[in-house]
């Protein structure tokens, strides 16, 4: 297995800004570390586009990567081809992601609305399995997102064949 991303912090642990000052973040490998599962996750830093794991997985989880202001980078359709080069066939592909919640999101590619990720799973070798829209929920400030905020979240699950 292994995981991947652009946050260094969120991978290997250090220091972030937080509406009350500076926050120690562990970072995945003290969790990985503490579970005992050091050596079965490899870490990756680095950017989920652009890297290819050496063979495609059986389940893929992505929480939120795509509304990344980094990713912007990226067009949508470029995000979901990747994120689907990673599913090996027979597996799975699990997406949770955000829709817009104020009018700087909703001018965003990469805040698509429910029906824009149905149609990229619609062809013969994806099922769509789930895709809701849950209420809108009240988070309390944090680091990377200093005010209190709203979210609005969607859940995809598709299968490959």
């Amino acid at each position: 297995m292994f995981a991947i991303d652009t946050d260094e912090t969120a991978l290997f642990g250090g220091c972030k800004h937080g509406p009350e000052g500076e926050v120690d973040m562990p970072g995945l490998s003290s969790r990985l570390r503490a579970e005992g599962l050091s050596e079965r996750v490899i870490l990756v830093h680095g950017d989920f586009v652009e890297h290819r794991p050496p063979t495609p997985c059986h389940a893929v989880l992505t929480s939120g990567a795509i509304q990344y202001s980094r990713n912007l980078i990226h067009s949508l359709d470029a995000m979901i081809s990747a994120l689907q080069a990673y599913v090996a066939p027979g597996g799975y592909l699990y997406v949770d992601y955000m829709l817009p919640m104020e009018a700087h999101q909703a001018e965003r590619e990469n805040f698509p609305a429910q029906e824009r990720w149905t149609g990229s799973f619609d062809s013969p070798d994806w099922q769509l399995l789930y895709n809701r829209v849950l209420p809108p929920v009240f988070e309390r400030a944090h680091v990377d997102n200093p005010v209190d905020h709203y979210h609005h979240w969607g859940h995809l699950l598709v299968r490959r064949f």
